[in-house]
């Protein structure tokens, strides 16, 4: 069983609770149709350990674009339900439907990606799940400039642990 747990991601505190396990299944089915090819898309033969988590982003995020309006909104909602999430300065708010997420994340696509994607490695979906039993971790980077002394901005990167490379 899963315990609720509370992780900082970019300017957001988001606190996490499990799916009812109904919700969960028929979930994982919506999300791993569109998902799924995309994990299986990368090339796990030169990683050198990690899998940059944005590509991976940036893919389902294609994916879910591909989908219908209401369906990718659904989606989207339907991940969030029921965790309680804070913006930097605000107030929290528990997600119950579409007015939130719009209300939360207006401007701030990218953050929202990531937090749905947390929900779904949070709730175990598949393929996620799968993910998971295979040593797949996030490992998050600082993004920022400032942080990096540099121009060149790295995301957040899933880590192999204890796994090596395909051949």
């Amino acid at each position: 069983m899963l315990s609720p747990i509370t992780k900082d991601i970019s300017d957001y505190s988001v606190h996490f609770r499990p799916l009812p396990a109904t919700k969960a299944f028929v979930l994982a089915k919506r999300v791993g149709a569109f998902a799924l090819p995309v994990l299986k898309s990368i090339d796990l033969s030169n990683l050198g350990g990690e899998i940059d988590l944005n590509k991976i982003i940036d893919g389902i995020s294609n994916a879910l674009a591909s989908l219908p309006d209401d369906e990718a909104v659904d989606i989207i909602v339907d991940s969030l339900r029921g965790s309680t999430i804070t913006a930097t300065g605000q107030a929290p708010v528990e997600i119950t439907d579409r007015a939130q997420v719009d209300a939360l994340f207006a401007g701030d696509l990218e953050t929202m990606y990531q937090i749905v994607f947390e929900a779904w490695k949070y709730n175990k979906l598949a393929p996620f799940k799968l993910a998971a039993r295979f040593g797949l971790q996030t490992k998050v980077t600082d993004t920022s400039s400032e942080a990096a002394g540099t121009e060149t901005k790295r995301g957040p990167r899933l880590a192999m642990s204890g796994v090596s490379p395909m051949k």
